[in-house]
């Protein structure tokens, strides 16, 4: 019985305290004079390609290019991620995601807000890149339930199993994590690890709600 895990990161394995909004903010200010670029957007739980068309939209910013600007983005995280004191590991990720690979029966991929350049360096950064081959990253989607299905397609096609959604689990912090896994008919083990409470998130009717992950997640979805 073969299962899937879709992996939300910020939030869910780990948190940065700001680091991609203090980022993106240097970035504009470098790239077009404006500060405190990202002041009263949201962010938590929505697609960087969101975020990003929020800001340029508000500032009426023109004569850009999306993919220089996330490459610039990436640089200037990858400045902050490395002087960080924030950055931090959530509780059982690292116990788990070690015991998930040893088990043939459980495959992991990610789906994140995040964009792929953002991720890859926030995962190096954890030392958990190497847990996940594969993903589907918020710079190629403006919706989160297309998030997951796009992780739920490639999964099935990199590891060559026709993945049944019973057997499939959204883990997220998020009430968009949580919607996203229910349009999309697979189960979601909703975390408060992240800026929304048990009872935010209880609200959207999860099918698994922890105030952190559980030591032992294999006993949980088996």
């Amino acid at each position: 019985m073969n299962k899937l895990l879709i992996w939300d990161i910020d939030g869910t394995l780990l948190t940065c305290k700001n680091a991609g909004k203090y980022s993106l903010n240097k970035t504009f200010q470098e790239e077009f004079g404006i500060e405190n670029a990202f002041e009263g957007i949201e962010m938590a739980g929505k697609m960087d390609l969101n975020i990003l068309s929020s800001i340029i939209n508000k500032n009426n910013v023109a004569n850009y290019n999306l993919n220089d600007l996330i490459y610039k983005y990436g640089k200037n995280l990858e400045k902050h991620l490395k002087m960080s004191k924030n950055f931090k590991i959530l509780p059982n990720v690292k116990k788990n995601l070690h015991n998930l690979q040893k088990d043939n029966r459980i495959y992991n991929v990610i789906a994140s807000g995040n964009s792929e350049i953002g991720s890859i360096l926030k995962l190096k950064k954890a030392e958990m890149f190497d847990y996940f081959r594969i993903g589907s990253y918020g710079n190629n989607f403006d919706n989160r339930t297309c998030l997951v299905r796009n992780a739920i397609n490639i999964a099935k096609f990199a590891y060559g199993i026709d993945f049944i959604n019973e057997n499939i689990y959204m883990i997220g912090d998020t009430p968009d994590d949580i919607i996203a896994g229910k349009e999309n008919n697979i189960k979601t083990i909703a975390l408060a690890t992240g800026g929304y409470s048990l009872e935010i998130l209880e609200s959207n009717e999860p099918d698994f709600l922890f105030d952190e992950l559980p030591e032992d997640l294999i006993s949980i979805i088996f």
